[in-house]
């Protein structure tokens, strides 16, 4: 099954290479204004070399980024774009697996209990959907 295959593939990179998951969707903004900055955070990503696929998590679709270069520099991109598209935590993984959940903008209330833990087996992979449609980018 074609789905199974995909989301294996995906847990495959959490185990090789530093990963995370990043969005630019924010409230104060209408529908459009939030594809435009996802179309932009897409091209930071890209920009910097990293390899991103779009996943929906929790109900929400989110990029799923992967330092396949293992550049180790995942945290500080994700930390410097979570900043500059007014996101509150970042969400990234070690090369084992192991989540990391840290607070990078002051003022917003940080997850229970989830704020620099870092030791949990890996995301939740298996209740994901992988997203193969653009119109999560497209801007009409």
């Amino acid at each position: 099954m074609k789905i199974k295959s995909d989301l294996k593939r995906l847990y495959q990179l959490t185990q090789d290479h530093e990963c995370g998951l990043i969005i630019a969707t924010h409230n104060d903004y209408s529908d459009v204004d939030n594809k435009r900055r996802n179309v932009s955070l897409l091209a930071k990503l890209q920009d910097k070399g990293l390899s991103v696929r779009l996943v929906e998590s929790s109900g929400k679709r989110k990029f799923f980024v992967i330092d396949e270069s293992d550049c180790g520099k995942l945290k500080a991109y994700l930390t410097l774009f979570s900043k500059e598209f007014q996101q509150s935590t970042i969400e990234f993984t070690t090369k084992s697996g192991n989540i990391r959940v840290d607070l990078v903008i002051k003022g917003y209330s940080q997850p229970q209990g989830m704020a620099g833990k870092l030791g949990c087996h890996s995301f939740a992979i298996k209740d994901w959907k992988v997203i193969t449609d653009d119109e999560f980018y497209r801007i009409e």
